[in-house]
């Protein structure tokens, strides 16, 4: 399973395809982030996506409904998607 990481971006934004867990996301620029509450609802949201190997990074404010979900529920489902969530793809598995 991938890690996703929400510290923000550590590597440049590479258009081309990464090899590893995230490659069937690498060139998406956005993805739909689902997280999940605590009675297991999920919540998709878009957000911005940079992938490096089987690292896939994207950044948020601490204080955001997401930020908070992937404290006490770190399984999340990605999936490529347009700039208003709309998937455009499989969604795979990931791990905060």
């Amino acid at each position: 399973m991938g890690r996703l990481v929400c510290e923000g971006m550590r590597t440049p934004h590479d258009t081309g395809r990464a090899p590893g867990y995230f490659a069937a996301i690498s060139r998406a620029k956005y993805v739909r982030l689902t997280t999940f509450r605590r009675d297991g609802t999920p919540v998709p949201t878009a957000v911005h996506i940079v992938v490096d190997g089987d690292t896939a990074l994207f950044r948020t404010w601490n204080t955001t409904g997401k930020a908070k979900r992937l404290r006490h529920t770190p399984a999340v489902l990605v999936a490529p998607s347009t700039m208003r969530g709309r998937p455009r793809g499989p969604a795979i598995r990931a791990q905060y």
